[in-house]
């Protein structure tokens, strides 16, 4: 196949590749993918493939001049390097279904990003395609990647985006006749009703826990952590309720990052049960979807991007404490070791949120259990809406013993009895 390619005329592939990608960007706005995981999805495959899709989704940018994009949409297309014309000057290429103006969905991966799901096993850095696809113009930017990486990125992207619909978090630019699956928040938490000053701290203190070198330290900083973003938002959903009450179920969608990918997602999984939230899994796209409320969706993503740093790091300590070839070095072990950390992490989370629920219930004389069986009752209920067609599965256990009891033992250590710590 390679070496086809190499024979073929780029005069002829390039433009016809191009013209197919562009055709099949505008048919996945409106189908619910957003600019981040469509490159997240390329990036997948090898950093040549993300790049092309960099460069593509920067010329798709150009058409959602003078529209009013969403601030998760912009701050994504920020995150890759792309800036949207502040004008609209350009007329818009007919798309594939002769509709016209497709244009984006939303959402978030925070490498996730959208970036903060992408962990540091396989983040990639902004490719050169990211710096200079603000100035190509259309139509050249499929001879760009073809000159720096070769056809066969382009052939590669073209394989990437073999994407199917998924459910639309935000408005679509353009298009306000396509409906919502649901509604998503932005990252500073302000349209989640929290304050943005408690966030700022919560983060601060995550990165504090990933930072340091001191086991205590680090337990110290993610208990204080989950305890303020769990009172706030216990705080927050007492403040709300009532007659008056109009705050809703909302979602975000994670992308998930291999290795162990599945091992990630039940992390993610157990993190957003005990935040009074439901995971839903995409299968085959390595992607999940979290539904909650606002100021519940704030914690879980938080915490799972802080929680997984934590893990891998104590993962990469015991390889690097281990020879080559080690037990502690295969797949079957650091899957294990995940899934043992999820285990725990979730029942120290369930623990330490039970705490803080019956302590906030007395002090507002049981005024807060009915407010929270209301909200899981309408998270329930936005779920099924969500996913009618959805089902359940067995979650697979772990292969390697000593990996799954390490892992306990790597939670244990990421943790600090809750009630030692106020949320002063």
């Amino acid at each position: 196949m390679r070496d086809r390619l190499d024979a073929a005329d780029p005069a002829v592939v390039v433009p016809a590749i191009e013209r197919h990608v562009a055709a099949t960007l505008d048919r996945a706005w409106p189908t619910g993918w957003q600019p981040a995981e469509v490159v997240w999805q390329a990036r997948r495959r090898n950093r040549a493939t993300g790049e092309a899709a960099v460069a593509a989704v920067a010329v798709a940018a150009r058409r959602w001049a003078g529209l009013d994009l969403h601030p998760v949409w912009r701050a994504q297309l920020d995150e890759l390097g792309i800036d949207p014309p502040a004008d609209a000057t350009a007329e818009p290429a007919a798309d594939a279904t002769g509709t016209g103006d497709e244009a984006a969905g939303t959402g978030r991966t925070r490498d996730t990003a959208t970036g903060r799901t992408r962990d540091a096993e396989s983040a990639p850095g902004r490719g050169p395609a990211a710096g200079t696809d603000r100035t190509r113009d259309a139509g050249t930017w499929g001879a760009a990647v073809a000159a720096t990486h070769g056809l066969g990125a382009l052939v590669d992207l073209v394989a990437a985006l073999d994407l199917w619909p998924i459910e639309v978090l935000l408005p679509v630019p353009g298009r306000p006749d396509i409906a919502l699956a649901s509604t998503s928040v932005g990252d500073d938490g302000a349209a989640a009703g929290i304050d943005p000053a408690v966030l700022e701290r919560v983060r601060a203190l995550l990165a504090k826990a990933e930072s340091t070198t001191f086991e205590a330290e680090a337990q110290a900083f993610t208990a204080k952590a989950h305890e303020l973003m769990t009172r706030h938002s216990l705080e927050h959903a007492l403040v709300t309720s009532g007659p008056a009450d109009h705050d809703r179920p909302q979602a975000r969608r994670f992308c998930i990052d291999d290795p162990y990918a599945d091992a990630k997602a039940f992390l993610l999984t157990v993190i957003a049960g005990a935040s009074r939230c439901r995971a839903v899994q995409l299968g085959g796209l390595s992607m999940v979807t979290v539904v909650g409320f606002g100021s519940d969706l704030a914690a879980v993503d938080v915490l799972f991007t802080s929680l997984l740093v934590q893990a891998q790091t104590s993962l990469g300590e015991l390889a690097r404490s281990s020879g080559a070839g080690a037990r502690e070095r295969s797949r079957g072990f650091r899957s294990s070791f995940l899934r043992g950390f999820a285990q725990r992490i979730g029942d120290r989370l369930d623990a330490a949120g039970a705490a803080t629920v019956a302590d906030l219930d007395r002090s507002s004389g049981g005024a807060l259990v009915p407010v929270l069986a209301d909200r899981s009752e309408a998270v329930d209920g936005h779920v099924a809406e969500m996913f009618p067609r959805m089902t359940t599965k067995a979650v697979a256990g772990p292969t390697d013993a000593l990996g799954w009891h390490a892992g306990q033992d790597a939670a244990d250590r990421a943790d600090l009895p809750w009630d030692r710590l106020s949320a002063g």
